[in-house]
């Protein structure tokens, strides 16, 4: 894609799974839907299954030939969750078609709902109220409490579900910065600051 090398033979395995020429075309480093869409409309799912190891390996093989390549990739894929001025999707107000007959309806009048929508997608991009939605904001919230509960003995256990939350999705985010994968630590967060910051008692 990005000048990047491939070996004959792991281009004729990729080749199993999927045209590779579709590739350039198809990928954003900011959403893995779109070669995961790719794969299950005109790609070859069962090999994937079939063959686990050697797609391991060939992501081991494409990295040391291309180290640069995934760092970028890594970069990319991962910013909005720790860079405060990234914001993601706010919000989704949709279902996609599904077998189990879920749909979406609102309780506002749809005028009111339509301008709420549209003021919210603006200001999603504004400096001073993006960073409400923005993940690597509160990421950077959630450390600094954290470092702050250092201090505070027996404080920091309380930040592990939420460390490895954060952790799992810097390994394998599907989005680069959608609110909605990062929500848990945001909720987490009023409670949070009330067991590091509020005195309690000893017993």
């Amino acid at each position: 894609m990005d000048g990047g090398k491939i070996s004959e033979s792991d281009y004729a395995l990729l080749s199993q799974v999927i045209n590779p020429s579709l590739i350039p075309s198809s990928y954003y480093a900011r959403i893995s839907d779109n070669i995961k869409n790719l794969i299950r409309t005109s790609g070859n799912q069962q090999f994937i299954a079939d063959h686990k190891a050697e797609f391991l390996s060939l992501w081991f093989r494409l990295l040391k030939d291309n180290p640069s390549s995934y760092i970028n990739a890594y970069v990319d894929q991962t910013l909005g969750f720790w860079y405060p001025e990234q914001t993601g999707i706010p919000f989704v107000i949709s279902t996609d078609p599904n077998p189990y007959g879920v749909t979406s309806s609102g309780i506002l009048p749809a005028a009111l709902s339509n301008a709420l929508r549209s003021w919210t997608y603006s200001n999603n991009q504004q400096s001073f109220l993006g960073i409400f939605y923005s993940c690597g904001g509160y990421a950077w919230l959630f450390l600094l409490l954290f470092a702050y509960s250092l201090t505070k003995k027996g404080s920091a256990v309380v930040f592990l579900p939420s460390f490895f939350l954060w952790g799992t999705l810097l390994l394998t985010t599907p989005v680069y910065g959608d609110i909605r994968y990062l929500y848990a630590v945001v909720a987490c967060l009023p409670l949070l600051f009330s067991f590091v910051l509020v005195p309690r008692k000893m017993d």
